[in-house]
């Protein structure tokens, strides 16, 4: 059992039935004991006034005076009944009919308590006194149906039972209330924490129960730890393409210098070139990021329209036709950067080749995808030669600007989505179309 509430919930319910099972076990031998205590100051009452009853007649027997008792004795089966006996006699109430209730020995000035059964399967509950006074010896046994008084404790059992049963209920169903008002805050955080993966909000609130705001400050910190770790290798991945800039130019001079036919030459401009285009794509990460938070959103309407802005700024002198067309609602839950990257390089490359027109189209697809679709009215690309524009570095123009990394980006970022690229031609404008399919990214 991992749940915290489902944990206290369960050791509640558990105490509270082991404390009424403990409550009903106690008061149950209490009430018990005190019906035992009640029919035995009763019975003890009863043999007193019976000794009073008693005559003792000339011959040393005794008899009892019938206007001096409880007339329930002389009703038989009546559920109350005695027993006298002397050295001379051997008396029995008339309830008693023909059964008989036991007389152990007993010292003078003894009493006990026993249980039997008497007339009609009755259950008697019987005591037992042995009187020393100045006649002969004496013992009295009065006896009374235990029945009515163990029905009237189990009765009471029985309600007992059922008043802590609801009780138990009620409180278990007030008991989970208070646990789910008790926990509607780590809803909250755990909807902040859904809300934060998905570039909705920067920070979680630090409005939370004492017990869990030592965990958002410390997610906060580590939130702020990892940004400031990313600008910082950001910053430092683009002071470092800067600074290699001026050392490889000078290489790159160097290089050729050397004769157009010397394989050392070749091999060095192959290496160079690649080291340029590392260069060119922090540089150009460093272009399309500006200050793009990290784990923010992405906003098609919003992102889409400055990162247009910028693209038309860097291409201000081809007088570009970008139009675009977004249909997704509000934001989607991507990686704000992560886009901006794709989109960046596409229309990167489209500006590149187009002659007047660009089309970009992001749109919504079913469950929580999104489709990005850009093409623009170049020379567009044969068929066969389509799948060669993804490998890092390959250009099929040489003499186009750039280093061949932008549809390789591209295509990382879509695998790592584990989306779909497709090249095709449009129909359209007649030049390269470009077609993104990302899957659900919540």
């Amino acid at each position: 059992m991992t749940s915290i509430r489902a944990r206290l919930a369960s050791g509640l319910a558990v105490s509270l039935a082991l404390v009424l099972v403990a409550i009903g076990v106690g008061s149950s031998l209490a009430i018990r004991h005190a019906v035992e205590a009640y029919l035995t100051t009763r019975l003890d009452h009863d043999a007193q006034r019976l000794t009073m009853a008693l005559r003792t007649l000339p011959d040393g027997r005794i008899r009892v005076m019938p206007h001096r008792i409880d007339p329930v004795f002389g009703r038989e089966h009546s559920g109350r009944y005695y027993r006298i006996q002397t050295t001379a006699s051997d008396l029995r109430s008339p309830s008693l009919g023909n059964q008989d209730l036991p007389l152990p020995a007993l010292s003078a000035g003894e009493a006990i308590t026993l249980r039997t059964t008497g007339p009609a399967e009755q259950p008697l509950f019987v005591r037992v006194h042995a009187f020393d006074g100045r006649g002969p010896p004496l013992v009295i046994a009065v006896a009374e149906d235990w029945g009515p008084a163990a029905e009237a404790v189990r009765r009471w059992q029985m309600g007992f039972g059922a008043i802590t049963a609801v009780g138990l209920l009620l409180v278990l169903a007030l008991q989970a209330w208070l646990l789910a008002r008790g926990f509607r805050p780590m809803a909250r955080i755990a909807d902040e924490l859904e809300e934060l993966g998905q570039g909705d909000r920067p920070r979680l609130s630090t409005v939370a129960p004492d017990e869990a705001r030592p965990l958002v400050l410390a997610i906060n910190r580590l939130l702020e730890v990892l940004e400031e770790r990313l600008r910082r290798s950001r910053r430092a991945a683009g002071d470092l393409a800067h600074a290699l800039k001026t050392p490889l130019a000078a290489l790159q001079g160097l290089v050729e210098e050397m004769p157009a036919g010397d394989r050392r030459r070749q091999e060095m401009e192959g290496r160079l070139a690649v080291m340029n285009g590392r260069i060119a794509r922090e540089l150009g990460r460093a272009r399309v990021m500006g200050g793009a938070a990290p784990g923010t959103r992405f906003d098609p309407e919003r992102d889409l329209k400055d990162l247009v802005a910028t693209v038309r700024a860097i291409y201000r002198d081809r007088n570009l036709d970008v139009r675009t067309n977004v249909n997704t609602g509000t934001g989607l839950a991507a990686d704000r950067e992560d886009m901006l990257e794709l989109l960046g390089n596409l229309l990167d490359n489209a500006c590149k080749w187009a002659r007047e027109q660009i089309t970009v189209g992001v749109e919504s697809t079913a469950p929580g995808g999104l489709r990005i679709v850009v093409a623009d009215d170049g020379p567009g690309v044969p068929e066969a030669e389509r799948p060669s524009l993804l490998s890092c570095g390959r250009r099929l123009d040489e003499d186009a600007a750039g280093h061949g990394l932008g549809l390789a980006i591209v295509q990382d970022i879509v695998a790592f989505y584990q989306g779909q690229l497709a090249l095709d031609q449009d129909p359209v404008l007649g030049g390269l179309r470009v077609r993104v399919e990302l899957p659900r990214t919540t």
